[in-house]
């Protein structure tokens, strides 16, 4: 079995390092440009992307019609100039995934997908920027807000008080997403996973104290610019 991806997608961690919700959220675009057109037609990705946005910033009356109209242009870049590349990629795992995995291409898939994130976040940064410079007060609080219940959330499905429960939990996500990729594991395989599971350095609790210290450092970010009545290039720059 490809042991080295399991090792890969068995801790769970994000691989996007930029402020907190940037990563995620562009994350989220570019799997949503991806899977719309699969599952959903391309054309209802912005609408979708909209409210998962609104979901965090609760856009007032002003905002909403330029946030549309910001993630309808870079849902119509990213179909016609993006796509393809997307397409080529995941033709690449395919032939890669039908033979063992070697760590260097398991690595080489993060590096693949963290190239093309940046390319989204670059061409969404002005649009982004100018946004940001207009939240208010109570979007910050509801933002704060929608952090702590997330991070609940995940320390109730990461962080169990019982150790066997934590362990039973992480071997259950982490067969998943390796049944995501593969198909059905045999026992033989089940065991490879648990034991990587065992034996990794994965710690949930700084994960989550690392999480919400990005957290604390978008939302200063954020007050500070709008304090200060940054320019739009100064925004673009401090996200």
């Amino acid at each position: 079995m490809r042991n080295s991806l399991l090792r890969a997608v068995q801790t769970g961690r994000p691989w996007t390092s930029r402020l907190p919700i940037i990563g995620a959220l562009f994350t989220a675009l570019t799997l949503l440009s991806a899977c719309s057109a699969l599952r959903l037609g391309y054309s209802q990705a912005p609408e979708l992307a909209y409210w998962w946005f609104d979901g965090y910033a609760d856009f007032n009356r002003a905002q909403s019609p330029k946030v549309r109209e910001a993630l309808n242009d870079w849902f119509k870049w990213n179909r016609s100039t993006q796509l393809p590349d997307y397409a080529a990629l995941l033709a690449k795992a395919e032939v890669q995934l039908a033979s063992n995995v070697t760590p260097a291409q398991a690595c080489q898939w993060f590096d693949d997908v963290n190239s093309r994130l940046d390319v989204a976040l670059e061409r969404a940064l002005p649009s982004l920027a100018d946004i940001v410079l207009t939240a208010t007060p109570a979007q910050l609080q509801h933002l704060e807000k929608r952090f702590a219940k997330n991070n609940q959330e995940l320390l109730s499905d990461y962080a169990q008080p019982n150790a066997d429960d934590r362990l039973k939990a992480a071997v259950k996500r982490s067969v998943e997403r390796a049944e995501s990729l593969y198909g059905k594991l045999d026992g033989a395989q089940r065991e490879r996973v648990t034991a990587a599971v065992i034996n990794s350095p994965f710690d949930v609790e700084l994960w989550a104290d690392e999480r919400k210290a990005r957290q604390q450092d978008l939302l200063q970010t954020v007050r500070r610019l709008v304090g200060e009545k940054a320019s739009g290039e100064q925004a673009q720059s401090a996200v």
